[in-house]
């Protein structure tokens, strides 16, 4: 009654398709979702502390939302409220009920979420250059904050040589 056959894709943009090709488990709608990441981890032979979920979207098939692993014990988090969301209706099915995106983790996922996401814009000339976010422990801050005071130094030191040059 509550056998499950779900789909599990490697995120597109996240994880390799060939290290962690797609599969399908059977499993119970009743399982929690540390259940559920060990029968995954079993499955890709990785740590099932190391796996993040997303939800797919039905009409797409791209990634929706990662799924958010509850801690709190009072609040049943299974596979079926996962899949099904309680307020899912009959007017909002974008979501597939069948199927999960998998990412595989450097890091454990409690891990990532004390981590804070920062994303940091160079400048030079005038031109400006996103660099992509990254996940960076704060004790890092000190080694950019370094390293952006040094860049800054090359640059005032090319453009005062600049000046003087341009003066004389």
């Amino acid at each position: 009654m509550h056998k499950r056959v779900v789909r599990f894709f490697p995120h597109p943009q996240k994880c390799d398709e060939k290290t962690y090709p797609r599969f399908e488990l059977a499993l119970d709608g009743r399982i929690s979702y540390d259940r559920l990441s060990e029968k995954v981890g079993e499955k890709l032979g990785v740590e099932p502390t190391h796996i993040r979920f997303y939800t797919v979207n039905a009409a797409s098939g791209n990634p929706r939302t990662a799924v958010k692993r509850n801690n709190n014990p009072n609040q049943n988090q299974t596979l079926q409220s996962i899949l099904i969301p309680p307020q899912y209706g009959g007017l909002s099915m974008t979501q597939r009920n069948d199927a999960l995106f998998f990412e595989v983790l450097e890091m454990s996922l409690a891990e990532l979420d004390f981590r804070k996401s920062i994303r940091v814009t160079l400048l030079s000339d005038g031109i400006a250059k996103e660099v992509s976010p990254e996940f960076i422990c704060w004790n890092w801050c000190f080694q950019i904050a370094a390293m952006l005071i040094q860049m800054l130094r090359s640059n005032m030191m090319s453009w005062c040589t600049k000046l003087e040059t341009s003066v004389t």
